[in-house]
């Protein structure tokens, strides 16, 4: 989780495809929203080739590391027609869905 995971005084500008490359899942969460969520400058960011979601995400996918989509939200998985071209192949893979009525039993047993 890049939030919890980014140590001090690393390069915010460059993501941790070395952390990808040892992973041995990579887990997309995919809300509603994913498609089009825009930077500042109002660009789709799925759009921007320097975008940590999308390069971490891309970087799996070459490698062939299991990529799990997980859709929240009520969200679907997007068409390959919607994606760059490096991230085409999420559109392939095998979803797991969410729903916020069932979130606490996920963490719960």
């Amino acid at each position: 989780m890049d939030v919890a995971g980014i140590e001090p005084g690393w390069i915010l500008s460059r993501p941790s495809t070395s952390a990808v490359g040892s992973c041995d899942v990579l887990i997309v969460v995919i809300g509603k929203k994913w498609l089009d969520c825009t930077d500042a400058a109002g660009r789709r960011r799925l759009d921007d080739p320097k975008d940590f979601i999308r390069l971490e995400t891309a970087t799996a996918l070459r490698r062939n590391i299991r990529v799990v989509p997980v859709l929240v939200q009520g969200a679907t998985m997007p068409g390959a027609q919607n994606l760059p071209e490096d991230l085409e192949k999420l559109s392939r893979r095998q979803a797991i869905e969410i729903s916020d009525a069932h979130w606490d039993s996920m963490w719960t047993s």
